[in-house]
């Protein structure tokens, strides 16, 4: 199984960012299908506002502390950037 994971600390939110899910954080952002926000889409269907967009390159950033992984953003991702599995 490949996993390519990161975390990133930026204002103090710890961000998992990947290619497939790990056991730590079921939710992953793939930076390289994501357009950044010239999108959004995951921002705004959010319903616990555990997305926000950060960072020179304006990427999403997840916020776990925030995230309930109801799997919305990663229903709606149009270039399906955002993987997990709902809990």
């Amino acid at each position: 199984m490949r996993l390519l994971l990161c975390a990133l600390l930026l204002g103090g939110i710890l961000v998992s960012c990947g290619m497939e899910p790990s056991l730590d954080s079921p939710v992953t952002i793939n930076y390289d299908r994501c357009v950044g926000s010239s999108c959004r889409v995951c921002e705004r269907v959010c319903p616990y506002d555990a997305i926000h967009f950060y960072g020179p390159e304006d990427k999403p950033m997840l916020d776990p502390d925030k995230c309930t992984q109801c799997g919305i953003c990663v229903r709606e991702c149009p270039y399906q950037a955002i993987t997990g599995r709902p809990q």
